[in-house]
């Protein structure tokens, strides 16, 4: 069978073992389908000879345990050959650098038949007819579907046996829920099979025999162990399993985002500009380095030159580098570019307010977290964010608590620092902190009236009992429910709490107070 949607070509194992071969080359490869979701295994690889019309023909195919005809003939082969696929004459011609034969189409087909799987995890209600998206292994054409007998007999529902066109190795079918119950249908299953028919012409991509080979974009591409195991490591915390089928089929379709084996680059139209002021080009000269780091450094040049992340300099500005060890043992790449960035025009961007980035988000429950590779700061979130709000981590919050009672000024300076991060966690926080607050506010002549007695001790034990035992905890605010303000204030305090009244339940939203001037 020729596949114009697949990239390589296979044999299934059982085929391959009727012929005379060489030896197997295993180097087993997993291989995704275009559906983003399927994938499958090749064992190995081997060089097979074909023949057509008395000229023999040769291409490296992969060895697959199941597969749904003998051999695959992908896009490595019909640009090899140049086989052009006419459908209209039912004629595939195919070229070599002397010869070329004209074959007809066979239409005895019957025997080959393609497992249908579910792309995606979901549920069908009772009495609903749902619409749904199966993937298959032949990349496009017309063929004829019979539903699975598990689905017909042991999930009870009704799929009729249609003729679907098949798109970049996806179709829809039909399937109705005669019961009273909710059937849920997971994400790989089989759903049916398909089959040609003999009166259904098949349609595939012609080639221009005196075109030049062409690069094809494809979407079976390789699937590598590392991709597998860091996807399964980002999915470990999710315990719902529709969420957890969801996300695994996102991370899937875009499996080369998780192989860490290779160095990759983005890839992008845009060039950075950097805007320099009427100063000439800034030169340094390297600095000095060991014999260990010389070779070091020319070993990490080398690789990424061959990662196409520098090119050779063609400029008149320098800079040198140094190498720092990790903890590893391994050396972190750093220029010093201080010169350079005394003659750039800074590009000020302005930092987004962090109270107003947390509302953004609010009522989410999934987030995702940019983590750079040889990234040299990873900057955590300060707190917990869920959909219904946020809180304090709870590290944080055992680092305050593990502080002992201050024993001068610089350590009850350092206390008031730490904790009034939350204060907005904290209901009268200037009330209950204004003890240590008044001890605290002094200049640098009047650091001998520093006292810590027992006013200050209850304060500092109070603040750390709400820690422990209140709940830290902030909603955010619904758009439907109407916003209460509720104030107060004393000689030495004002304070307010912004809230909302829903279902009988007051949601604290901010929490505000401050000292006030004396």
């Amino acid at each position: 069978m020729f596949d114009s949607g697949a990239k390589t070509s296979f044999i299934s194992k059982a085929a391959l073992k009727r012929t005379k071969h060489l030896p197997i080359n295993t180097n087993p490869q997993r291989y995704l389908m275009a559906d983003g979701c399927t994938s499958f295994k090749a064992i190995g690889f081997v060089k097979i000879i074909i023949e057509f019309g008395g000229i023999k023909t040769n291409i490296l195919v992969g060895v697959v345990s199941s597969l749904c005809t003998d051999c695959i003939l992908g896009m490595d082969y019909i640009n090899k050959y140049k086989v052009n696929l006419n459908s209209k004459d039912q004629q595939i011609q195919i070229h070599t650098l002397k010869n070329m034969v004209t074959i007809p189409m066979e239409n005895q087909i019957d025997n080959v038949k393609v497992l249908c799987r579910l792309i995606s995890s979901t549920c069908i209600y009772p009495y609903q007819e749902k619409k749904i998206q199966i993937g298959t292994q032949v990349s496009s054409g017309q063929l004829l579907f019979f539903p699975a007998y598990h689905l017909t007999h042991y999930k009870n529902l009704i799929s009729p046996h249609a003729f679907i066109s098949i798109i970049n190795h996806s179709a829809w079918i039909s399937v109705y829920n005669p019961a009273a119950s909710t059937c849920y249908l997971k994400s790989n299953i089989i759903i049916g099979t398909a089959a040609p028919s003999s009166t259904v012409a098949y349609i595939s991509t012609i080639l221009d025999t005196k075109a030049k080979d062409t690069t094809y974009e494809v979407n079976t591409t390789p699937l590598t162990s590392t991709s597998e195991q860091n996807i399964a490591n980002s999915l470990m915390h999710l315990q719902d399993q529709q969420e957890f089928l969801r996300t695994q089929q996102i991370l899937t379709r875009h499996h080369q985002l998780f192989d860490t084996t290779t160095t990759t680059i983005a890839e992008t139209t845009k060039a950075h500009v950097i805007c320099t002021r009427d100063a000439p080009p800034t030169t340094s000269r390297p600095y000095p380095q060991t014999n260990e780091k010389q070779n070091a450094m020319f070993n990490i040049l080398q690789q990424m030159l061959k990662n196409k992340q520098i090119r050779p300099p063609h400029s008149q500005y320098s800079a040198p580098v140094l190498l720092v060890k990790k903890r590893d043992g391994s050396y972190r790449f750093i220029i010093d570019y201080r010169k350079l960035n005394d003659i750039t025009i800074p590009d000020n961007y302005p930092l987004p307010n962090r109270e107003h980035a947390l509302e953004q988000v609010g009522g989410q429950r999934f987030y995702t977290k940019l983590d750079l590779r040889s990234g040299y700061f990873q900057i955590p979130i300060r707190h917990t964010i869920c959909s219904a709000g946020t809180k304090p981590l709870q590290d944080r919050i055992e680092k305050i608590l593990s502080i002992p009672q201050p024993t001068s000024l610089k350590q009850a300076n350092a206390f008031i620092g730490t904790i009034g991060w939350y204060r907005k966690y904290i209901q009268d926080y200037a009330k209950i902190a204004a003890p240590i607050l008044a001890v605290t506010n002094l200049i640098t002549k009047n650091k001998y009236k520093f006292k810590w007695d027992t006013p200050q001790r209850e304060a500092f034990n109070q603040l750390k009992n709400i820690l422990i035992n209140e709940p830290l905890f902030l909603n955010y605010p619904d758009s439907d429910a109407t916003l209460i303000l509720s104030t107060d204030a004393s000689d030495y305090s004002i304070g307010g709490v912004l809230y909302q009244e829903i279902n009988g339940e007051r949601k604290n939203i901010y929490f505000h107070s401050q000292m006030l001037p004396k």
